[in-house]
C-alpha cells in the first residue's frame, strides 16, 4: 500500500512518467551470442540484403556480418587519405546502396559506393557552415533529402544532401530545450520524419522536427528506471519503439516514443548479457538486437524471449534501480 502511495506521489510530481506502480514490463530479450574483439562500435546499419555493418574505432575499418554473426569482410584502413579512417564512428546507407561513414578524427563524412569505393568527402575541421568537429553518428530523412550528422565537438546537428552540399545546422551548447551536451545517436521516425537524438551528457532523449525545430524531451540523470547516465545509442523497431543504450548504468532500455519504459536489461560485467559501457544498438530485419558493448570490445546479440517469462512491475524495478 505504501509503495502505491509513493508511486502516485512521484507521478503527480512529474518525476516518474510510468502509468502506475503495477505497470507491467515486457520480458527482457535473451542473449544469443557475442562477436568479440571488434573494439568500440558507435553505430551500426543493416542493408536490405541482411548484411550488418559496424565501424570499429580501434581497427579503423568497417566490418560486415551476416545476421548469425559470420564475418563477411571489411573496408577501410588507418589514415587521412581518401577511403581511410581515423576513428570511424557512424554509418548509414541510402536507397542506392551507398554508405556514409562519420570519420570522427578526420572531421569529415565519407561516401562510399555499394562496392566500397570512395566517392566523396564532406566537411573539414571547424565550426563554420559545412565544417565538422568530431562527427559522431548519421542518419537520413525518409526522403533522403537531408543527411543528419551529429557533432560532439560543435554541439549541433549539421545537414547535407547526398552530394555533400551543406544545408544548415541546428542546436547549440547547453542544457536548455533544443541545446546539446554531446549529441550522439540519431534515429529518424519514418512516418513523421521527426528526429530522436541521444543528448548524451544531458542524460535525455530529444525530439525535433525534420527541419530542426525542438519538440520535446524525456529522461534525466540518475539510475532509476526512467533515468539515464549518458544515453548514447538509439535504434527503432518496426512498431516505432525506441531502444537506447544507457552507458554508465550498463543497460539497454526499450521505450515508447513518449518515454514510457517497456523493458530494461543488463548490468555491469564481462559475461553473456552483461555490459561495460554499451554504446550502440541496432534492431535487425530478423528481430535481433545488436548492442555495441564498448569497453568489452564486442557486440552482444539478443533476441526476444520465445518462452514464457515472468513479467516485472515498475515497483520491483524501482527497488533494483533506485
Amino acid at each position: 500500500m505504501r509503495a502505491a502511495v509513493v508511486a502516485r506521489a512521484l507521478l503527480a510530481s512529474g518525476l516518474v512518467t510510468l502509468v502506475s506502480e503495477a505497470h507491467a514490463l515486457e520480458p527482457p530479450p535473451v542473449w544469443a551470442f557475442n562477436i568479440n574483439g571488434i573494439g568500440r562500435v558507435p553505430q551500426m546499419v543493416q542493408t536490405p540484403d541482411g548484411r550488418i555493418f559496424a565501424p570499429s574505432m580501434e581497427h579503423n575499418g568497417v566490418f560486415f556480418y551476416t545476421e548469425s554473426g559470420v564475418l563477411l569482410g571489411s573496408f577501410g584502413s588507418a589514415g587521412a587519405g581518401i577511403g581511410q579512417f581515423n576513428k570511424p564512428t557512424g554509418i548509414t546507407i541510402d536507397h542506392d546502396g551507398n554508405f556514409y561513414v562519420c570519420d570522427q578524427f578526420n572531421h569529415r563524412v565519407q561516401k562510399f559506393s555499394p562496392g566500397f569505393l570512395p566517392l566523396l568527402s564532406m566537411g573539414s575541421l571547424g565550426s563554420g557552415p559545412g565544417q565538422l568537429t568530431y562527427p559522431t553518428n548519421c542518419a537520413f530523412s525518409p526522403d533522403e533529402s537531408r543527411l543528419y550528422v551529429s557533432e560532439v565537438g560543435n554541439q549541433r546537428i549539421s545537414m547535407f544532401d547526398k552530394n555533400g552540399s551543406f544545408l544548415g545546422s541546428f542546436g547549440s551548447a547547453g542544457s536548455g530545450p533544443g541545446q546539446f551536451d554531446y549529441p550522439f545517436a540519431i534515429v529518424v521516425e519514418p512516418n513523421t520524419g521527426d528526429l530522436f537524438i541521444a543528448n548524451e551528457l544531458n542524460n535525455r532523449i530529444d525530439r525535433f522536427t525534420g527541419a530542426g525545430t525542438y519538440l520535446s524531451s524525456f529522461g534525466q540523470l540518475g539510475s532509476g528506471i526512467d533515468d539515464f547516465q549518458s544515453v548514447v545509442g538509439l535504434s527503432m523497431d518496426r512498431a516505432g519503439n525506441l531502444y537506447a543504450t544507457d552507458q554508465l548504468n550498463n543497460r539497454v532500455k526499450k521505450l515508447t516514443q513518449s518515454g514510457t519504459v517497456l523493458t530494461v536489461w543488463g548490468m555491469f560485467g564481462y559475461g553473456p548479457g552483461q555490459f561495460y559501457h554499451p554504446w550502440s544498438v541496432l534492431i535487425t530485419n530478423a528481430g535481433g538486437i545488436w548492442v555495441g558493448d564498448a569497453q568489452n570490445n564486442r557486440i552482444e546479440v539478443f533476441y526476444d524471449a520465445v518462452v514464457p517469462v515472468a513479467r516485472t512491475t515498475w515497483g520491483s524495478l524501482k527497488t533494483r534501480y533506485r
